[in-house]
């Protein structure tokens, strides 16, 4: 497993925590810890990874753009099956 780390400078987008989620369903990732400024919503996000840091950063970006795409739609993630959304 690989211990990565990803920090926000502003608060997460619903679209991001939504690939994160997934993530964490499909057992990629494993959370530790998860620190967040309530005043600038800045965050911090530590967990293990089951690939390299790259692969999950370039996941969690495809997947937010997938969510952003289906939001636009009228659709939430959550509202479609996981294989309609890769």
């Amino acid at each position: 497993m690989t211990r990565c780390k990803d920090i926000w400078k502003r608060q997460i987008p619903r679209e991001k925590l939504a690939a994160y989620k997934a993530l964490i369903d499909e057992e990629q990732i494993r959370v530790h810890h998860v620190l967040v400024n309530r005043h600038t919503g800045a965050s911090v996000i530590e967990y293990d990874a089951v690939a390299p840091h790259e692969w999950i950063l370039e996941e969690l970006k495809k997947r937010s753009e997938q969510y952003a795409t289906m939001s636009v739609q009228g659709l939430r993630a959550e509202e479609v099956p996981l294989s309609q959304q890769l």
